[in-house]
């Protein structure tokens, strides 16, 4: 199967921010910058040797410095700092550096091992998540329909037959979340797909093939409950919803097949009959509704996270309108055709890649 290029894309990107994660997480502490190496290491001396005032006014040189520092250079730098405020009982500050150092990181990992009890007491204070993502969603999707009502024209043939099973795709949604309270947060996504059903009746002589190409817009709103495995940037979830389904185009092609027999010589000959472009839209629901439940699993890095997830929606009401469905006469009276009440349904498979534009940091009561 070739993959188109947003496929490749999407791929090549998921990719190489993976790699970006892991590489970073492997780099060993270095400034690069041979004056703050050496304030760096004398600050950590004057710690050990209880001189924290001396120590910490190195440390805010070095972060006043032009030197630009990566998120773990400051990580380190701010670490330090704060345990020399905390042995100096200078609360206040220590509670002011934990925040400029969580804004600055907001994935930040504590590692309890690795420091004092007051230390971990004043990041444990922090509540910091995502306040505001943007993403994409890449979902490999397969629709089915199902049957609730059956209509017929002719009692002789069987008008219960559904449209046929149509093959996965793969489309894509721009996906939204917003984070109020830690662990819990409402998502959106928009999007539009085309579905391209099809329906065969038949009967000795009689073939009708019916194909339809209908276009949709879809809006689901959902809340994600989250769950940390472990870290809090290594996640899994689960979601439940609903969402707008609106179609924004129908069209349709009609053939159909049948045994004529001439009166006068009794012969009989294949006769077809067709059209094309028949805008079936005013036969249809505009919108219908649709519910949702779903999980995944994913990782936070930076402000990127990359997650996969899977969701099952489940089609409220019918996309064919009941009050309209006789207004084609010609459907009716020259192909002897007629629409069935019918819901759709998917299951989707899918990856999403988003980043986070706010976090949100507050000390807990």
């Amino acid at each position: 199967m070739k993959l188109h290029f947003k496929q490749y894309f999407f791929f090549l990107l998921l990719t190489a921010l993976a790699n970006t994660f892991f590489a970073q997480r492997n780099v060993k502490i270095k400034f690069g910058d041979t004056e703050n190496d050496k304030k760096f290491e004398e600050a950590q001396m004057l710690f050990n040797s209880s001189s924290y005032f001396e120590s910490e006014k190195l440390l805010n040189e070095i972060i006043q410095t032009k030197f630009v520092l990566n998120k773990y250079h400051k990580q380190d730098v701010y670490e330090l700092l704060i345990k020399n405020q905390l042995e100096t009982d200078n609360v206040m500050g220590a509670d002011s550096t934990a925040f400029q150092m969580l804004r600055r990181n907001p994935n930040y990992e504590l590692k309890e091992e690795n420091n004092t009890e007051d230390f971990n007491r004043l990041i444990k204070k922090f509540d910091v998540h995502p306040l505001f993502t943007l993403g994409i969603r890449s979902m490999s999707v397969t629709p089915y329909f199902k049957t609730t009502k059956t209509y017929s024209v002719l009692t002789d043939v069987d008008y219960s037959i559904p449209f046929d099973k149509i093959a996965g795709f793969i489309n894509y949604n721009v996906w939204f979340e917003f984070l109020p309270i830690t662990n819990l947060s409402i998502n959106g996504e928009i999007g539009s797909f085309y579905l391209a059903p099809h329906r065969v009746l038949s009967k000795n002589g009689w073939t009708l093939k019916y194909n339809e190409r209908m276009v949709f817009l879809e809006m689901p709103l959902f809340i994600k409950k989250y769950i940390n495995l472990g870290s809090k940037n290594i996640f899994a979830y689960g979601t439940l919803g609903m969402g707008y389904l609106g179609l924004a185009s129908s069209s349709a092609t009609i053939e159909l097949k049948y045994d004529k027999t001439n009166i006068y010589t009794g012969q009989t000959s294949d006769t077809t009959i067709s059209a094309d472009g028949i805008d079936m839209i005013k036969m249809r629901n505009i919108s219908t509704w649709e519910w949702e439940a779903g999980g995944g699993a994913g990782i936070r890095f930076k402000r990127f996270a990359l997650s996969v997830d899977m969701r099952y929606t489940g089609g409220i009401g019918s996309f064919n309108n009941s009050k309209t469905r006789f207004n084609n006469s010609s459907l009716i009276n020259d192909y002897k055709y007629i629409d069935n009440a019918v819901r759709l349904s998917k299951f989707e498979f899918g990856g999403v890649i988003s980043y986070t534009f706010n976090t949100k940091i507050r000390k807990k009561k």
